[in-house]
C-alpha cells in the first residue's frame, strides 16, 4: 500500500438517524433492550454499534482511494476499537469524517488504521473508531507468524456469557447494516473464497459481545459502554453459539474479554472494554 497517504484526510459524510433503522439494526442483532425501542420509560437511543450503519461511506473514500492501491482480494477485517462519546438518538444529524492514520507491515502482511471521527448537528463528538484492514502477503519484511493471542490464563472471568447466532442472522444483518458482502449471503461464493459456506459477519459478533458486555457490566444501560476494542480472530458460522468471557481489568473501569465459538476456539481476541462508573 502507499505509504505516502498517511495523514490523508477525507471530506466528512453526513446521516441522518431515523427510529426505524435503529429499531431493524437493533432487531438484526437480536437486541431486546428496552432502551433502544423507547420502552419501560426510556428515552429511545440506537445500539452503540449502530454507528456502522453510517461508517461505510465515509470509509469507502479512505480504503477506496485509488491510489491507497489495497488489493480487496486479499484484505480482512483485521480489528476494531470504538470509543462512545455520547448516545445516537433518532434524529441526530451525524457527520463522519476519515482519515488514513498507519500503514505498517504485520506478519504475512500490511496493515492499514482508519480513524472515523463522528460528530451530531449541535458538534459534539458522538464516536471515534480505528478501523483496521489486514491486507495478506504484502509485507515488506520477511513473513512471521504472529499468533492470536488468548485470555486462558487470566483465572475465573467475572462474566460468562452464551449467544446464539440465527440460521438467518446474515440475511437480517445485511439489510439493517447495508453490508452484503457475498460471503454472507451466498453459499458458493463463500466456498469461492475458501471458506467452509455463509460467514457471519465480524461487525454482527460484535454488537453480539457488546449486548453481553453492557447486560452483565453496564447494568443494562448502553450508554455506560464508554470504549470496545478487538481483534477479530476467526468468522462465526450462523446457527451456532458463541460464548464470551469476561475478567476484570488493571482498573475498576477496565475488563478484558474474549469470545469462543462451540469448538473453544477464539472467535473474538485481545478485547478491550471500559464502562463508565455511573454504569456499574
Amino acid at each position: 500500500m502507499n505509504r505516502e497517504l498517511v495523514g490523508r484526510s477525507y471530506p466528512p459524510t453526513s446521516y441522518t438517524v431515523t427510529t426505524e433503522a435503529s429499531e431493524r439494526y437493533a432487531h438484526a442483532i437480536n437486541e431486546d433492550n428496552p432502551r433502544f425501542f423507547g420502552e419501560q420509560g426510556h428515552e429511545r437511543v440506537a445500539p452503540p454499534l449502530f454507528s456502522v450503519v453510517y461508517h461505510p461511506k465515509a470509509l469507502g473514500q479512505a480504503i477506496g482511494d485509488r491510489e491507497l492501491g489495497i488489493d480487496f482480494k486479499r484484505a480482512l477485517h483485521g480489528e476494531q476499537d470504538m470509543r462512545f462519546h455520547a448516545p445516537i438518538r433518532p434524529g441526530d444529524e451525524i457527520s463522519t469524517a476519515a482519515r488514513i492514520v498507519a500503514i505498517e507491515d504485520r506478519g504475512s502482511g500490511e496493515t492499514i488504521a482508519i480513524e472515523l471521527v463522528s460528530h451530531n448537528q449541535h458538534g459534539d463528538p458522538i464516536e471515534t473508531t480505528l478501523f483496521t484492514l489486514f491486507v495478506r502477503g504484502a509485507s515488506r519484511r520477511e513473513a512471521r507468524d504472529e499468533p492470536v493471542e488468548g485470555a486462558a490464563s487470566r483465572g475465573e472471568p467475572v462474566a460468562q456469557v452464551t449467544q446464539h447466532l440465527d440460521d438467518d442472522q446474515t440475511y437480517r444483518y445485511a439489510e439493517a447494516s447495508g453490508d452484503r458482502t457475498k460471503i454472507h449471503l451466498d453459499a458458493e461464493a463463500a466456498r469461492r473464497a475458501g471458506l467452509p459456506g455463509i460467514i457471519g459477519h465480524g461487525l454482527c459478533t460484535m454488537a453480539f459481545v457488546s449486548k453481553a458486555l453492557v447486560d452483565e457490566l453496564a447494568g443494562g444501560d448502553p450508554t455506560g459502554l464508554a470504549r470496545m476494542a478487538l481483534r477479530f480472530a476467526r468468522p462465526v458460522i450462523p446457527g451456532q453459539p458463541i460464548e464470551t468471557r469476561v475478567w476484570a481489568g488493571s482498573r475498576p473501569d477496565e475488563f478484558a474479554f474474549e469470545t469462543v465459538d462451540r469448538e473453544g476456539r477464539p472467535v473474538v481476541s485481545q478485547g478491550l472494554a471500559e464502562i463508565r462508573a455511573a454504569a456499574r
